[in-house]
């Protein structure tokens, strides 16, 4: 099976929201992405235009993965991964093609929040590529960061 990687479109978004809440380990439903943190596919489409930068993961032309950034904060604001496509790199990619395209925006550091729970899969991926935790858990995230040097090294 051959995956393709490309940027993200506003007419990808409605997929994208959909996948998200099919994810094992942080699925999020489209209402709780829409009511909790302001996620739709209106204002994603808006945050595309000042900023907001991602890349899809698909097969046979379906979505099984995305990763998106904000080159105006250079968080890292999702990686997902449809179940039964992990473990094949994908995350891996689409992660590193994000964080790419922040450090060339001019960043020399990068965050994002994930969960300190050792028991989920991102805990190790993150730290496994360089990510370091930034202060103490808060509201059941932690905050990792990666810098340039960490992530080249990588």
């Amino acid at each position: 099976m051959e995956i393709n990687y490309r940027p993200i479109e506003a007419t990808d978004i409605a997929a994208l929201i959909d996948l998200r809440a099919q994810t094992r380990e942080n699925a999020i439903s489209q209402q709780a992405l829409a009511e909790v943190y302001g996620v739709t596919v209106d204002a994603t489409a808006a945050e595309l235009q000042r900023g907001l930068q991602g890349w899809l993961a698909e097969t046979d032309e379906r979505a099984v993965g995305f990763a998106m950034g904000d080159k105006r904060s250079a968080e890292v604001t999702v990686v997902a991964v449809l179940d039964g496509y992990e473990h094949r790199g994908i995350a891996k990619t689409l992660l590193s093609l994000v964080c790419q395209w922040l450090f060339r925006s001019g960043h020399t550091e990068l965050w994002l929040d994930a969960s300190p729970n050792p028991q989920f899969r991102s805990f190790g991926f993150y730290r496994h590529l360089g990510w370091r935790r930034k202060g103490q858990p808060k509201d059941d995230n932690d905050t990792l960061v990666l810098s340039r040097e960490a992530f080249e090294a990588a």
